[in-house]
């Protein structure tokens, strides 16, 4: 491979948006997949060019070692948050078909609250031999098992994923429409046609980190109507379209800043899933996001 430093920076540049789309995967953190992206960039300019011959191969190959040691390490260790465990996801502050799926194997945050439990391990085999669809024996270079043992690890990890995990997604003209109908329902205040658009076995999951959140999951469109009108009433948020995770989702907007973004599974034309990201410390990768002093202030206010 050529040597030339304006050709090797051209080479990680394309790179970079699927290099993230894996580093997310693995570790369910837009912040903590580019900081693994960029430490996978150091380690590429400190490389012999000539050695590699496939930069993406090369590439992908360290950003999941690197993402396999974070899930190993004491840092990586979850806090038990205020409700729900969630991803932070990538957001774009607009619903642009060009940004959706800006990688082509996109995993729901549904999809990665299940990854949580599973090892490292485990993780990392199902999503480079389930998503991306690497070869075991390559994977065992990875995760430094043999290829036999990558296998029961995948098969382990699909049975978790197959009892756990979310059924299948919409298409994205439909799953938009039912997240533009959602999201227009709750800006009128019109319960009776907010309960219309849920799925009758819906589920919501808030993670708030620090601050205040649902501390279950609310099953059943009547719960779940029942608490979104609640909400929407106690914080008079505008509500915008949004790219969360690569899918239509949305963004909740309060004094002109960023207090939540919600993922959204849609199914036979109704939400079925909604997951609602209020932790002020995740959100901080998002554009024009509340600080967590801020943040603080206004759940004081609301409450007095």
């Amino acid at each position: 491979m050529s040597a030339d430093p304006a050709e090797l920076t051209r080479i990680v540049e394309d790179l970079r948006p699927r290099l993230a789309g894996l580093a997310y995967q693995l570790v369910g953190s837009a912040p903590e997949a580019d900081d693994i992206v960029q430490e996978a960039f150091l380690r590429w300019h400190h490389a012999d060019p000539a050695g590699i011959r496939h930069p993406w191969s090369w590439l992908a190959k360290v950003v999941s070692r690197i993402a396999l040691d974070h899930l190993r390490s004491a840092r990586h260790r979850r806090e038990h948050p205020a409700g729900t465990w969630l991803p932070a996801p990538p957001v774009e502050l607009r619903d642009d078909p060009a940004d959706l799926l800006v990688f082509d194997e996109a995993i729901a945050t549904a999809m990665l609250v299940v990854l949580e439990t599973l090892t490292p391990a485990q993780r990392v085999v199902f999503v480079l031999r389930d998503v991306f669809e690497w070869p075991f024996a390559t994977i065992a270079e990875v995760v430094g098992r043999t290829p036999q043992t990558c296998r029961q690890l995948a098969a382990r990890a699909r049975l978790k994923v197959r009892t756990e995990g979310p059924r299948t997604q919409a298409d994205p003209v439909e799953h938009r429409a039912a997240v533009d109908a959602f999201r227009a329902a709750c800006v009128r205040g019109d319960l009776p046609a907010l309960l219309r658009t849920l799925d009758h076995d819906i589920v919501i999951r808030t993670d708030g980190g620090r601050l205040t959140a649902a501390r279950k999951p609310i099953h059943g469109a009547e719960r779940a109507g029942t608490y979104l009108s609640r909400i929407l009433a106690k914080w008079p948020v505008r509500l915008s379209a949004a790219t969360v995770g690569g899918a239509p989702g949305i963004a909740a907007e309060c004094h002109g800043q960023i207090v939540a973004v919600a993922s959204v599974v849609v199914r036979n034309r109704r939400v079925a899933g909604l997951d609602i990201l209020t932790d002020p410390a995740k959100l901080a990768h998002v554009p024009r996001a509340m600080t967590p002093a801020r943040r603080l202030e206004e759940v004081r206010t609301r409450r007095r």
